[in-house]
């Protein structure tokens, strides 16, 4: 959830033992637990309450914000040689007009506003 790895905790909790100082530190850690106790509850409630005002029509897990994860993006994304792919126009038409305006030695357009 927070994607803290353990020497990022280890730095969190020195410099929460030297600003808060060790005395008070139970106290504070009690506090902040309560909170997200709290917030958890309060969390589950709105779930159970869209809940039962939808009934079991929506799909939870389809509305998380994981779904716009990029790497999740990218795996749905098929692969240049997939054979699911549509296939390219076989008419040659545009492979055509490639070669000619490569052959004429014609800049291409270039357009300042666009870039």
């Amino acid at each position: 959830m927070l994607d803290i790895n353990g020497q990022e905790f280890v730095i969190l909790l020195l410099v929460a033992v030297v600003v808060i100082g060790p005395e008070r530190l139970p106290r504070y850690t009690r506090e902040s637990l309560g909170w997200v106790a709290t917030l958890r509850g309060l969390l589950g409630d709105v779930h159970a309450s869209v809940r039962d005002e939808m009934g079991d029509t929506v799909d939870f897990a389809a509305l998380g914000p994981r779904q716009y994860d990029p790497r999740h993006v990218v795996k749905g994304v098929p692969a240049e040689g997939d054979s699911s792919l549509p296939a390219a126009r076989s008419d040659g038409r545009a492979a055509r007009r490639r070669s000619a305006r490569a052959a004429t030695g014609a800049v291409p357009p270039f357009d300042a506003d666009a870039t």
